[in-house]
């Protein structure tokens, strides 16, 4: 008796440790889209998240048994069903998914790469109610604010100028971040540059997005608030936020 339970927990202990591997946020490409997938930990052994692509928002499950991922990855509204497998090695999530159309199945192969930073380490903890909100794929990433001033030149030839840059970051699984600034200035005798530096997630801090609007939820002291950041719009690798006061904020993505 004895040794089977010993066997059984050695059994459940691999189960929980393989489990936690594949848990993370994960990036892919396929046919030129951006592909974002979030994988939680569920019951022993299995796995829960979403997938999104920059059309379709799926709910995924499936079980883990040693590096290998075996679920589906289902669109609620249009029913469209995906059978997935991905084998995990060094980070990389090589996952082929299954689509039946008409009774004949076609496979995709698409290659995830786990995300890694210190970001997703400080953010392991994140609420699942924000972990499964919608986020547009083309938001995720660092944008950055812009300012410039010169005062032009002065009767006696001198001049002065400024400019500026703050960033901010998106990140996949909902988390913000402080992306670093810099300030350069200049005259006819005088030049100098300050900068600052990445403080990695913002804790408390929250995004997602609703109907082409920006939404965070920011939390202190105990206390939470959602508010609307505003409209946006993006073309061309830059970022136009309309505030509910008609402000408007323009960012560039790098």
């Amino acid at each position: 008796m004895r040794t089977v339970w010993f066997f059984s927990y050695i059994f459940i202990a691999f189960s929980v440790d393989s489990q936690s591997s594949f848990v993370g946020n994960y990036e892919g490409v396929f046919n030129g889209d951006h592909i974002v997938l979030h994988l939680m930990a569920g019951q022993a052994g299995s796995l829960k998240g979403t997938m999104q692509d920059s059309q379709n928002k799926y709910e995924v499950t499936g079980n883990v048994s040693k590096n290998t991922f075996t679920g589906t990855a289902i669109e609620p509204n249009l029913h469209i069903t995906f059978g997935m497998k991905g084998s995990l090695v060094n980070n990389v999530l090589e996952t082929v998914l299954t689509f039946d159309f008409l009774g004949e199945k076609h496979d995709m192969t698409v290659i995830f790469t786990k995300n890694t930073t210190d970001n997703s380490k400080q953010n392991a903890n994140i609420s699942p109610s924000i972990a499964m909100k919608t986020r547009d794929i083309n938001v995720i990433g660092t944008w950055m604010k812009e300012h410039n001033y010169s005062s032009g030149y002065a009767s006696n030839g001198s001049y002065g100028a400024m400019s500026s840059r703050e960033s901010m970051v998106f990140y996949a699984d909902g988390s913000m971040g402080d992306g670093g600034s810099t300030t350069t200035v200049g005259g006819s005798n005088f030049s100098g540059t300050t900068s600052g530096q990445q403080s990695g997630a913002i804790p408390g801090l929250f995004w997602w997005t609703d109907q082409n609007r920006i939404k965070l939820q920011i939390t202190k002291d105990g206390a939470s608030q959602e508010v609307d950041l505003g409209k946006y719009y993006i073309e061309n690798g830059r970022m136009l936020i309309t505030g509910a006061n008609g402000e408007k904020l323009l960012l560039t993505k790098l």
